[in-house]
């Protein structure tokens, strides 16, 4: 087998194998390797399983910069609206709470290792499970609530000012 051939074969194998599910790939590459003769395997093996690794570590590295970007947006929407609006309405002060939320929660799961797990019983018959990010905003937004306004008075009366002579 010459050196053209083994790259062929290499190349082969790391597109495939990156086409499938992370539980499918070790069987795949194994397979394929087994029709290469002995003395290439072994430095086959090592060398795809660290180019598919690799290649699996951009593709992370892409989507925790993604989530790190749309919760930002969300955090930096969420603090336009709290200044905007000097008295919100109910459904403005859930929109701004609920984008803040949304904003530390996903930088928090793009930024944290590891898993936060939720069991929480708020009453006897309602009980949630959480796991992750889902656990950290039932934590955020459940746990520490602010004072809602009130969502009887009419806030544009608050904030009219009239000039009288």
């Amino acid at each position: 087998m010459t050196t053209d051939d083994l790259k062929a074969e290499f190349n082969k194998i790391v597109a495939s194998s990156l086409s499938l599910p992370p539980a499918k790939r070790l069987d795949y590459v194994l397979g394929e390797l087994d029709k290469l003769p002995a003395e290439y395997r072994e430095f086959l093996l090592q060398l795809v399983s660290t180019t598919v690794a690799l290649a699996d570590d951009r593709t992370s590295m892409k989507t925790t910069r993604n989530q790190i970007i749309i919760s930002a947006i969300c955090l930096i929407v969420g603090t336009f609206l709290a200044f905007y609006f000097k008295t919100p309405t109910g459904i403005q002060y859930l929109f701004i709470r609920g984008f803040f939320v949304l904003g530390v929660v996903g930088i928090a799961v793009a930024i944290l290792v590891g898993t936060v797990n939720l069991k929480w019983s708020a009453t006897k018959s309602l009980a949630v499970t959480a796991t992750g990010g889902f656990a950290l905003f039932i934590l955020i937004y459940y746990l520490n609530p602010p004072q809602p306004p009130d969502l009887k008075s009419n806030p544009s009366q608050g904030n009219v000012q009239t000039n009288t002579p």
